[in-house]
């Protein structure tokens, strides 16, 4: 299965990281409600949920490492 980020939306594109670099898809070939940070599936074309959360559960876990003993900045990832 190939996978993709979704990196940032651009007007109507979508940056994707695909095996360490950038793709350019047109936004509306994505499916319906994918968002920054979501984990595509690009052989289904369709968000894995599973994956995109535990990601984010990653990210979440190294931001905290970084700033430890730190005050953390407002938002959340």
């Amino acid at each position: 299965m190939r996978r993709a980020i979704i990196d940032r939306f651009e007007e109507e594109r979508a940056v994707l990281t695909v095996d360490g670099r950038q793709e350019v898809l047109p936004r509306a070939t994505l499916p319906p409600g994918a968002e920054e940070g979501d984990v595509l599936d690009l052989d289904a074309m369709e968000v894995d949920r599973a994956a995109t959360e535990e990601l984010r559960s990653k990210v979440r876990a190294e931001r905290a490492r970084a700033f430890q003993g730190k005050k953390l900045p407002p938002g959340e990832l």
